[in-house]
């Protein structure tokens, strides 16, 4: 049987604040510092961002266990984030401890019942163990024997920024999940972003790392959660020019290579304004030297759905041919 400590929330405590050195982007650091593309395109984002509140809030895509998200939250962003290893956020969280994180930044399992989202587990009854579930945990919890889903999961926190002579803080949600298993709902009822889509987006990552098969989806989630003339900047492996479909060839290497075809295709020109960025002159860039620059256009919203299940049919009869 396994056993599973309860989450809790602890309250908040006040805490010296300790300047830590934190330079800017060094492949040679042992932890992932800005980076570059961030670095560069930011001012941009900034700029286009149609935010009505005073502090903008950006949704992180892979945010991991890297200095981007303090660094957006000093450029003035509340942080809504989206990460599914346990790992990374428990070593940025014993990382930015001397970087003003505040708040308990513990997690807290939610889950859908009848009125929607609510913190604490979901409970299936049963009197042994049948098998393995993928997110659940076998126990004797407060609702007695069986199954108690253990995902998604919330972090909360706060991030100290300097504001002139004094602290301002910056809202930072992480939300511990797969990217298929986040909406605009479980947005708006696990973190402090009440609208549950966002003016801003910065994908780490899950496109980059997706298999071909499964780049519609990343696409979709993008396109669920962006507003009407919302941007984002979505970090990419190489970008191969000559080849028609992205994943041609063989090995490892060619299934992380992206077609302009294929990129086109999962960001239409109905729906998407798409750049694609040159990398910035920094030696030892790291794997993703290039990016795009993504703007929603404001028809895009009422049939995305519609357009990304078309998507994945052409994607998946591509990628079988």
């Amino acid at each position: 049987m396994a056993m599973a400590a309860t989450a809790s929330v602890s309250i908040w405590k006040s805490a010296k604040f300790v300047r830590c050195n934190s330079d800017s982007w060094n492949p040679d650091s042992p932890k992932a510092n800005v980076h570059p593309m961030l670095t560069k395109h930011l001012p941009q984002m900034l700029a286009s961002s149609t935010s009505n509140t005073a502090t903008p809030c950006i949704l992180v895509l892979r945010c991991g266990n890297s200095e981007d998200v303090p660094s957006l939250c000093n450029h003035g962003f509340d942080v809504v984030g989206l990460e599914a290893r346990a790992v990374e956020l428990r070593n940025f969280r014993a990382q930015q401890r001397c970087n003003g994180l505040h708040g308990s930044f513990f997690p807290v399992v939610m889950s859908r019942g009848e009125e929607g989202w609510k913190n604490g587990s979901q409970f299936d009854v049963a009197e042994k163990f049948q098998g393995a579930r993928p997110g659940w945990v076998f126990k004797k919890g407060d609702s007695g024997l069986g199954y108690y889903s253990e995902i998604p999961q919330i972090w909360r926190g706060q991030v100290a920024v300097l504001d002139g002579p004094s602290f301002a803080m910056r809202q930072l949600n992480v939300i511990q999940a797969n990217e298929h298993e986040i909406d605009p709902e479980l947005v708006a009822a696990a973190t402090f972003h009440k609208p549950g889509t966002f003016c801003c987006a910065y994908d780490r990552g899950i496109l980059a790392a997706a298999a071909p098969e499964e780049r519609v989806a990343c696409a979709a989630v993008l396109a669920q959660l962006l507003q009407e003339d919302g941007m984002a900047l979505v970090l990419l492996p190489q970008v191969d020019f000559a080849a028609d479909d992205g994943g041609s060839g063989s090995g490892p290497a060619a299934t992380c290579l992206f077609s302009l075809n294929e990129l086109q295709r999962l960001f239409p020109a109905n729906i998407w304004a798409l750049e694609l960025l040159e990398p910035p002159e920094t030696a030892g860039m790291p794997t993703a030297n290039r990016a795009l620059l993504l703007k929603k256009k404001p028809t895009a919203a009422s049939d995305w759905r519609g357009r990304c299940l078309a998507g994945t049919a052409m994607i998946a009869a591509a990628v079988v041919a």
